[in-house]
Formats: C-alpha cells, sequence, structure tokens
C-alpha cells in the first residue's frame, strides 16, 4: 500500500531494469552521458538521496487524496506518528551531524540547495552571444554543404 510504501521509505522495492545498467541518462552535445548507476558504485550519496526524498514524501501535501486516511483507521495514526518522528527527531538529527561534519553527512538535495549556485536571469547579452553562436553553426554546416 501507498502508507506502507512511504512508512517503510521505499526499503524492500526491486529495483527497476538490469542490474548495473545506467537509471538516468542525459544527451549531451558530444553524445549521451551516464549520470547514474544502480550498485555499489552509486555509494552513500545515492542512499543518502533516496532516504531524505523517502522522509520528504512523508510531507506532501496531495497524500490524502491518493489515500482514504481517517482518524479510525489505524493507518492515520502511524502515518501521523511517523511524521512526527521525522520531523521531532531524524530530521534534526541530521541536520546537526551535517553541521558536525561540515555538511559530509548532509543529504545531498540539502548540499545542492545550500552550495550550488543557482541560475540567475538570463541577460539580453547572453541571449544574443546563444545566438550568435547558433547563426555561425548554422552558416558553417551551410558552407561544408556546398
Amino acid at each position: 500500500s501507498v502508507v506502507k510504501q512511504r512508512i517503510l521509505c521505499g526499503f524492500g522495492e526491486k529495483a527497476k531494469g538490469a542490474p548495473g545498467a545506467p537509471t538516468k541518462v542525459q544527451e549531451g552535445p558530444n553524445g549521451t552521458m551516464v549520470l547514474d548507476v544502480d550498485g555499489p558504485s552509486g555509494g552513500s550519496k545515492q542512499m543518502f538521496r533516496e532516504a531524505w526524498k523517502s522522509i520528504m514524501n512523508l510531507f506532501e501535501s496531495n497524500f490524502y487524496d491518493d489515500v482514504d486516511l481517517s482518524p479510525g483507521k489505524i493507518d492515520f495514526w502511524v502515518y501521523l506518528f511517523s511524521q512526527g518522528f521525522a520531523l521531532t527527531v531524524v530530521i534534526p538529527i541530521w541536520i546537526i551531524c551535517g553541521l558536525a561534519t561540515a555538511g559530509i553527512l548532509w543529504p545531498p538535495q540539502v548540499r545542492e540547495y545550500l552550495f550550488v549556485q543557482k541560475e540567475t536571469a538570463v541577460s539580453r547579452a547572453e541571449i544574443e552571444r546563444a545566438k550568435l553562436e547558433q547563426l555561425r553553426e548554422i552558416q558553417g554546416d551551410i558552407k561544408t554543404l556546398k
């Protein structure tokens, strides 16, 4: 059930796809690039990412739309206890451990939020530069076709 998956944080789920096959691939300018591989090479970073995502799924606002929970059911109380436990114990301990280790034990999402530079608004000069570069590429392609 959905409640069981959220409370158990996705543990026990079978891996999708072939073992060792990449789960995420992105098209790059020089061909395809593998972003993520299942298995031991994923390391603790992937484990922290999945654990944090599972904890955050406990607090999704549309959860009650997906599942019929009412105070008369035991699932409601287990889910409510899980939310309270995560909010008052797990998350604060995780953040304190991250502070004590200079961010090493924080989940990747928290590190990305705090340390990765965010994209700012693209300036007109950058847009014009990109258009000019595309125009030069097209002109080069036309010359090679002739």
